[in-house]
């Protein structure tokens, strides 16, 4: 296997694993913490939030970060990465999907993560 093909495989890979958990936020977790929070009788949404969601948090934020480094070693390949990045060859769509991800990338380590470490200083004190 070449090093262009081990980018790529590694690049969906993590991509699967930083996608998998964002459904898994969306759908499982918002509705069982709202589960949790209504059950009088069950452990209560701490269950989730303390333990299970820094976890998943955590893997998050490092499988968006490792998809983006592979992405970038895969943008090398094809065209080069500032030829991508910057367009200079024109704008084209594997120039668009890597500003898309830059941009998510940004979104879960700027915004997500530090608002998440706000809501468990919340909840720790409460």
């Amino acid at each position: 296997m070449n090093t262009f093909s081990l980018a790529v495989w590694l690049h969906v890979f993590v991509g699967i694993i930083w996608i998998g958990l964002l459904y898994y936020f969306n759908f499982v977790q918002v509705s069982a913490v709202a589960a949790a929070t209504a059950d009088s009788e069950g452990p209560g949404p701490a269950a989730i939030s303390k333990y299970v969601a820094p976890r998943a948090l955590n893997w998050f934020r490092w499988s968006a970060l490792a998809t983006w480094i592979t992405g970038a070693a895969a943008l090398e390949y094809v065209g080069g990465f500032s030829t991508n990045m910057l367009f200079t060859d024109g704008v084209t769509v594997i120039g668009i999907g890597a500003w898309l991800g830059t941009i998510m990338l940004f979104n879960v380590w700027g915004l997500i993560w530090p608002n998440q470490k706000k809501t468990s200083r919340y909840e720790a004190s409460n």
